[in-house]
């Protein structure tokens, strides 16, 4: 019996000495996939803050582009708007001598009646 037992107590130390080895394998690759994880979360952390800063970007680069299209139509209105007002203004003008010619005309062909008149 004692050589059984002494038998079984080496069997059973072999096993609790594999399981240990067993159990340490598994802690360390257990250990290994947290850290591969933590890694791929801080990639994907770092991944989102880029394209939130790409987006930003964009969007104030669309931003200014729209003031500038603003800014563009109003500067094209304003330019039509003057157009606008010199056209009034030289028909203005083009109105007002037709009328001094055609009250010029009148006074010079009154004249040219009365110069008649005193004539005959």
């Amino acid at each position: 019996w004692g050589k059984r037992l002494a038998v079984w107590g080496s069997e059973q130390e072999a096993r609790e000495k594999l399981m240990a080895q067993v159990l340490g394998e598994r802690s360390v690759q257990v250990s290994q996939k947290l850290e591969r994880a933590q890694r791929e979360k801080e990639a994907e952390a770092e991944a989102r803050r880029r394209l939130e800063a790409e987006l930003a970007e964009i969007e104030a680069a669309e931003a200014a582009k729209a003031r500038a299209a603003a800014a563009a139509k109003a500067d094209y209105t304003r330019q039509l708007e003057h157009q606008i007002q010199q056209r009034r203004h030289g028909r203005a003008i083009s109105e007002f001598n037709k009328v001094q010619e055609k009250e010029s005309a009148d006074r010079a062909e009154a004249a040219y009646q009365a110069t008649l008149r005193s004539q005959l």
